[in-house]
């Protein structure tokens, strides 16, 4: 992990070699505010960032939104991944 001063505040990037599909992030810097601090799941690797998908509970569907490399920090894999075609059938990852 590598650190980037933006001020007091420390970024902290992942290797690249972090992001793959159904890797779990969290928006750290983007063009939308509401955005910032969101939890999402990658669906799919470009080359000038990501696309990622966020659930929206209670009133179903899911949102995707592209985020640049650098906008989002490396969280984790995920213990479930959903189906994003099927609302209320999340499989567990193996």
């Amino acid at each position: 992990m590598t650190e980037e001063s933006k001020g007091e505040e420390l970024a902290y990037i992942e290797p690249i070699s972090n992001h793959r599909v159904n890797a779990v992030i969290q928006v750290i810097d983007s063009a939308n505010p509401a955005l910032v601090g969101c939890i999402m799941q990658i669906t799919d690797i470009r080359e000038s960032g990501v696309l990622a998908a966020m659930r929206i509970p209670h009133k179903g569907g899911t949102a995707y939104f592209r985020l640049k490399y650098g906008e989002f920090a490396y969280i984790g894999e995920a213990v479930m991944i959903p189906d994003h075609t099927n609302v209320s059938s999340p499989q567990k990852a193996t």
